[in-house]
Order: structure tokens, then sequence, then C-alpha cells
């Protein structure tokens, strides 16, 4: 099973821990999020599913309209976070820095109290996204990206 994108011109699936995108009209691949030099303080670890797998529905979400993806990505055992591919633009990724800068959690947010955050859907523009954080979900917020302005929304908070 692969994900296809709605106008079937993107195929992605998992490639050596990072997914991967195979443009059907150029037939040519882009490994998504791939560094050659990774830095776990600043980055986060790659997919988690093993090598050369499917990406089913649950881990890619595609905008309706546009040719971006958003991408559920494991960090850890314990949590999850959105990386959004949009062509002509690369990824973005949702560090875990970015969401202490947009959320000032209070609270343990360091495993093995983590921050997740978990892609829902696309309203129009925004890709919408649920965070929560603490050991017992001390605080939550709802979030953003919107392709338009390729920034980060907060659209509503709980602690």
């Amino acid at each position: 099973m692969f994900s296809r994108s709605s106008n079937e011109r993107w195929v992605i699936y998992e490639r050596r821990g990072f997914p991967c995108l195979i443009d059907t009209t150029t037939y040519t691949e882009e490994l998504v999020g791939w560094s050659p030099v990774y830095n776990r303080n600043s980055e986060m670890p790659p997919w988690w599913f093993g090598s050369n797998s499917p990406i089913g529905q649950e881990e890619a979400l595609w905008h309706p309209n546009k040719e971006a993806v958003a991408l559920s990505v494991s960090i850890s055992r314990r949590a999850t976070s959105v990386w959004i591919w949009e062509h002509k633009r690369g990824v973005q990724k949702l560090t875990h820095s970015e969401l202490i800068k947009l959320l000032h959690p209070k609270g343990k947010v360091d495993e093995p109290n983590p921050i997740t955050a978990e892609m829902k859907e696309w309203k129009g523009d925004d890709l919408i996204v649920s965070v929560t954080w603490g050991v017992e979900e001390e605080g939550a917020a709802t979030i953003a990206w919107n392709l338009t302005n390729h920034r980060w929304l907060v659209i509503s908070r709980q602690s």
C-alpha cells in the first residue's frame, strides 16, 4: 500500500527510514527530511517503521487540492510529530524546540513525559494538529500550519 496524492502525481513510501516521494511525471524520487548530518538535539529522528515499507493514509494526509502532504513521524516510542512537505517548498519539520517556543508548556516535556503532535485534517490551507504534553496529558493545544503564510498558528490551548 502506498499513499498517492489527490492529483495522482505523487506517490509516497518509506525508504531507508525516511519518507520518499516519487514524481510520476518525471520518474524522479525525493528522500524527504534526509540530512547528511543528523543532530538529535536539533532534528527529529527519522521514520521508525523499518526499511522500504508502505506508508498508509494514517501516516500521510494529502491536501485535497494542493501538492502538499502532512506526515506523521515517530520521534520516540511515546511521541509523534508532523512534517509537512509541499512541492517547490520542501519539508517543514515541527521540531520539539519549535513546539516549546510556540506553546510555552508548563511541566516536564522531555521523555518519559513527551510533547506529542498528531495531524488531524486539512481545513482549507490549514493543517490542523493536536498537541498534548505531560505524563497524564497535563496540557493540550490545537495548532495549524498555514500553506499560504508558511507558519504555525496557535488555534486553542488548555493547560
